[in-house]
């Protein structure tokens, strides 16, 4: 016996009939047409942006930082057409993501492309770079020695990709005694112009990363293969770079911010400002501000705001390691949060400008205060107090809670 009846059925012979086929072609011809309609409706309502404000994604197949940015534009704000506004931007924000991750890339080398990692395995040899490169390691160089600590941002990328507090302590000065001492053997060679500078040759876009023989017989028995790297201000001057291209493309309705802190007005409209604060391992917003046009912010935390955040490391203990490392390998934050905004400079030159001030044991109010003659401001949270050195700058919803109350300073 069959478990399936699989014999196939017999098969009816239906006869069609011949009449009304004038008809019947006729209403096929509407179907058509009435489908057609249909389709175009939808792709021209897929296609068609409403005026108001939009996330700009990246639209390419190839590699690029877009997933470390939000770009963010007020479609038809300037009064021309959105649709038009975002197939541009569009295509002119994917371009530039494209073009930055090559650019700025520490990690790969690219066909026809001078980057960071080039210019690593060409030391001590005179390279053209492109311009914008060149201007970002030029603020970078002559910003300290922040350029020169790669080394050590090598050793802390790994940690923050742990996944366990073994395999984060490994990469851990702190409690690592084998990593301690490597530490204090790179210090003198990061430390110094002897060993490691990079040269700039006015006018030409051209460089020169200098290592001496005994810093590259070093990196090479310690399997160093990075001299110069931007470490956490890379995104402040691919901030730049994306934001430059899209003002220089004729669009100032809108901003890009990142994660990691940096944020880029691109003229035209008014930004919401927030400064955070950590208490018993929770987060709040500490107060907030308004930032108007043109204008370029960085904003340095002791702690991340999400989690995973593959800038810092969180311990069980609770202890947290920030980005934020010293000439000595050591990672420090000197209050909760610092922001520094200015519409004279970008993220990177900011981030440069008062990475001392937060790099250290206590904020360095002094220095902070003698940026304003280049109009940077800032405004820091430590110890539920606020301060500030912009007397114009208006802070809103100050916290006061049963956990959390906030009082605001100037200085």
């Amino acid at each position: 016996m069959k478990r399936y009846n699989v014999e196939p059925k017999p098969v009816k012979n239906i006869e069609i009939s011949d009449k009304h086929i004038p008809l019947r072609i006729a209403i096929l011809i509407i179907a058509i047409v009435v489908g057609v309609g249909a389709i175009g409706y939808g792709v021209f309502s897929a296609l068609t942006m409403p005026k108001g404000w939009r996330n700009i994604v990246v639209s390419t197949s190839d590699t690029n930082c877009g997933a470390e940015f939000t770009f963010s534009y007020d479609l038809g704000g300037d009064g021309n057409d959105p649709t038009a506004q975002y197939r541009v931007l569009t295509s002119v924000y994917s371009d530039a993501c494209v073009s930055a991750y090559k650019l700025f890339n520490e990690a790969e080398t690219f066909e026809n492309v001078v980057n960071v990692k080039y210019i690593n395995e060409h030391p001590n040899t005179r390279i053209k770079v492109d311009e914008k490169l060149y201007n970002a390691l030029y603020t970078m160089a002559y910003g300290g020695r922040l350029l020169y600590l790669a080394p050590y941002y090598g050793y802390y990328s790994q940690m923050f990709f742990s996944n366990y507090d073994v395999e984060a302590g490994y990469f851990d000065p702190t409690t690592n005694a084998e990593l301690k001492d490597l530490y204090e053997r790179i210090f003198p060679f990061v430390s110094s112009a002897t060993h490691v500078i990079l040269q700039f040759y006015d006018g030409t876009n051209e460089i020169m990363l200098h290592v001496s023989d005994e810093y590259a017989a070093f990196a090479e028995q310690n399997d160093i293969d990075a001299f110069i790297g931007f470490g956490w201000t890379k995104n402040a001057f691919v901030a730049d770079y994306l934001a430059e291209t899209i003002i220089s493309s004729g669009y100032t309705y809108g901003y890009i911010a990142c994660k990691d802190g940096f944020f880029r007005g691109l003229g035209d409209r008014d930004y919401n400002l927030r400064l955070y604060t950590m208490k018993d391992k929770v987060v709040y917003i500490a107060c907030s501000a308004q930032l108007k046009g043109k204008c370029a912010s960085v904003q340095m935390r002791a702690f991340p705001l999400t989690s995973p955040d593959y800038n810092y490391y969180v311990f069980d203990s609770g202890r947290v390691v920030t980005p934020y490392i010293a000439a000595d390998g050591t990672s420090k934050a000197s209050c909760d949060c610092l922001v520094a905004y200015s519409e004279n400079v970008g993220c990177g030159k900011l981030a440069v400008n008062i990475a001392d001030s937060y790099i250290a044991d206590a904020v360095d109010e002094t220095a902070l205060n003698a940026l304003k003659n280049d109009r940077i401001y800032s405004v820091y949270q430590s110890a539920e107090i606020v301060s500030k050195n912009d007397p114009l700058l208006s802070l809103t919803d100050v916290i006061a809670t049963g956990t959390l109350t906030v009082t605001v300073r100037d200085f």
